[in-house]
């Protein structure tokens, strides 16, 4: 009896290993194929993106994209005619991963094609980001996500100066370096209780008011997202604002890609071995002198 029983036992731990060894060699195949479509959504994304770092005509710009996981939920987008700068978006998508990686791609399009059918029929910027919300809630069918962006426009130079216009839905309001006045400033809607609302919402109110402003050499925009500011520190404290400021205000005599590297550095040493939990996207814009 005893030796059956163990012949028996013996049997079974075979078919049982087996069959486990199977399974595992499935799964192994199934994460390697998950795998492989999420470096096919990272290399899509990251090719549907203009180039990182760009000089235009009155321009030197640099940017920082670093998904938390494979593809992000930001996006970002140049508009110019040959080498004027006539435009640049900004756009985070509410969480992250390969959903909100989605939402990207197809945001993309729809603000561009607002983008440029608006400035062809001399739309405002506020008026290009109410087309851009209707697009998107009725693109984005059941989807519960919604974005937050800024979208600027900037007008021919005349002499020094360079004016532009902006309008922001739920967006970290951009800041601004004036080298004239040697100060920083948020570029936001001077009543708050104007500007208001995200994109994506169906029957959600929104105004998003047109923001004056006025760029000369050496001026120096810097647009994120809040993954930079909300990034915390061991002692849960986050990178904030006020260290945006402090760091562009300290280097802002560096170039564009200079200062970009000099947030980031800082931003890893302040958080240390803490991590990063949502994706980040910095652009340093910095006016150029003249040649």
């Amino acid at each position: 009896k005893n030796i059956t029983l163990k012949r028996d036992l013996y049997s079974r731990i075979q078919s049982q290993t087996a069959e486990l060894s199977e399974k595992n060699e499935i799964l192994t195949n199934q994460i390697r194929i998950i795998n492989a479509d999420l470096s096919t959504a990272t290399s899509v994304q990251q090719g549907f993106l203009p180039p990182k770092n760009m000089i235009f005509e009155n321009w030197e710009i640099a940017i920082a994209y670093l998904p938390v996981e494979n593809v992000s939920g930001d996006l970002y987008d140049y508009y110019t005619t040959e080498n004027i700068l006539n435009g640049i978006s900004l756009f985070d998508v509410s969480g992250h991963g390969t959903s909100a990686g989605l939402l990207t791609m197809l945001s993309k399009n729809i603000i561009y094609q607002n983008y440029t059918e608006g400035k062809k029929n001399k739309l405002s910027v506020s008026e290009i980001l109410q087309n851009v919300n209707n697009s998107i809630i009725k693109q984005k069918s059941y989807s519960d996500r919604y974005l937050t962006g800024v979208l600027l426009n900037f007008d021919k130079k005349k002499k020094d100066c360079i004016k532009g216009t902006m309008a922001s839905a739920g967006h970290p309001a951009p800041l601004l370096y004036s080298a004239k006045e040697n100060s920083i400033k948020e570029i936001k809607y001077s009543d708050p209780s104007k500007q208001y609302g995200i994109i994506g919402f169906k029957d959600f109110d929104v105004s998003f008011p047109n923001i004056e402003l006025e760029t000369y050499p050496d001026d120096i925009i810097l647009l994120y997202t809040d993954g930079i500011t909300e990034s915390i520190n061991e002692n849960s404290v986050p990178f904030g604002k006020d260290g945006l400021i402090k760091l562009l205000d300290r280097y802002h005599f560096q170039s564009a890609s200079q200062i970009l590297e000099t947030i980031l550095d800082s931003l890893k040493f302040y958080v240390g071995d803490e991590p990063i939990k949502d994706d980040i996207t910095m652009i340093i814009m910095k006016r150029r002198k003249e040649s």
